[in-house]
């Protein structure tokens, strides 16, 4: 009832961070650069359909729901009983189960560059490098990205994970020349 209802969750973080680091040794750089937030709660309501045993014939269902249900016999267990949680993505009404930790740390970026000196014609020298964005994030957060924006500029609903679509992963090549 009204009674148990409170409110939880956070969706601004203690801080966020970032930093990189270069390493050259003759003409190779390596290059890294992270970044990160600590502190702040994800609403994850993409968990409504994936934990709603109420309507399994139309949505796929998280194996846990069945294994860490309620019952009699295990009243340890986090889970609703089955049939008993009823999904609705645009209720105001969320349990705790829908709220997770969002904090992470992402390798933002690994680059690796060599260059070529060259004095021939115009060119001084020919730099030829690979990178990777968005490379690996270590978080707690069960959805796809804790760096979750689902409602755009809309700060009502700032921290809540709605279907977000993932970063992408970005590999690039590169050859530069200097003149």
């Amino acid at each position: 009832d009204d009674d148990d209802r409170t409110i939880i969750g956070d969706p601004n973080p203690d801080f966020t961070f970032g930093f990189s680091t270069d390493f050259t040794w003759k003409n190779l750089t390596f290059s890294m650069a992270f970044n990160g937030s600590y502190g702040n709660d994800i609403c994850n309501s993409n968990l409504n359909q994936l934990l709603d045993t109420q309507y399994s014939g139309m949505y796929n269902i998280a194996r846990r729901t069945y294994y860490e249900a309620w019952t009699p016999e295990h009243p340890e267990r986090t889970l609703p009983a089955l049939g008993q949680y009823i999904s609705n993505v645009d209720s105001q009404w969320f349990s705790s189960i829908n709220v997770e930790d969002g904090s992470y740390l992402r390798l933002a970026k690994v680059a690796l560059s060599y260059k070529i000196p060259i004095k021939k014609f115009f060119i001084r020298s020919i730099n030829i490098g690979a990178s990777a964005n968005n490379v690996y994030v270590w978080t707690k957060y069960s959805g796809w990205d804790p760096d979750v924006n689902s409602f755009g500029s809309n700060m009502k609903r700032i921290g809540i994970d709605n279907g977000s679509y993932p970063s992408s992963r970005i590999y690039c090549f590169d050859l530069r020349f200097a003149f």
